[in-house]
């Protein structure tokens, strides 16, 4: 080989050498910054994850909050569409040997929930022995002036849920069913009004009472039985 030659052939070699030293230099450099994204990625991800923590905490408490009153309004509203209904074995354990006296039933008409009520009502106070009279639809008013008033109005009852209905005859009357005078003076002796309100707010959650010199029946206890609350 010439001279000529060899010295080509070295220089081929060299310049060789450099591209590869330039190719292993770019491909360090190219693991270099994939190194460091790779630990940028890793820092940031661990910057937003402790940052939305709270966030997201806070989130998921607002969500549960959120579905608990949702389940508790959904509950609200099915109590409200459900019928009420009364609780017999207990109805009459909370009359067993109370003062009894006979009860009227009258509810409010073309509406078939107080209508079943009513019938419920009946069957309670007969199971437990108390006289009790068929239910009858609230036609008109017992007081004229009351004819423009809803019906259950009119029967001496509040405008919604149970009334028990009381006619007076004097203000010994009102004095006797006076509930706080009971409650003060825990020896008065118990009425079947107070019993029989008793035990219906046990199963419907409270139930009104009313007591007048113009309606009602004087000795018979009516039960004024008017649209669901």
């Amino acid at each position: 080989m010439s001279k000529e030659a060899l010295e080509a052939a070295i220089g081929s070699l060299e310049a060789w050498g450099r591209t590869v030293d330039n190719w292993v230099l770019v491909f360090a450099a190219i693991v270099a910054i994939a190194l460091t994204a790779e630990v940028v990625f890793s820092v940031l991800h661990w910057r937003n994850e402790n940052s939305l923590r709270p966030l997201r905490t806070a989130l998921a408490t607002q969500n549960a909050r959120e579905i608990a009153e949702l389940n508790n309004e959904t509950a609200q509203l099915r109590k409200q569409l459900e019928p009420r209904k009364i609780d017999l074995a207990g109805f009459v354990k909370l009359l067993d040997g109370a003062p009894k006296a006979p009860v009227e039933i009258v509810f409010v008409r073309d509406d078939a929930e107080c209508f079943q009520l009513a019938m419920q009502i009946r069957d309670a106070l007969k199971a437990a022995k108390w006289e009790v009279t068929e239910p009858t639809a609230i036609i008109r008013a017992d007081e004229p002036r009351m004819s423009g008033y809803p019906s259950a109005m009119g029967a001496g009852g509040q405008p919604k849920g149970v009334t028990i209905v009381q006619r007076a005859t004097s203000q010994q009357d009102f004095l006797r069913e006076n509930m706080l005078q009971s409650m003060l003076n825990p020896d008065l002796a118990d009425t079947p009004a107070r019993a029989l309100s008793r035990a219906l707010s046990a199963s419907l959650g409270g139930v009104a009472g009313g007591m007048s010199f113009d309606t009602g029946t004087v000795g018979v206890l009516r039960v004024v039985v008017g649209s669901k609350p």
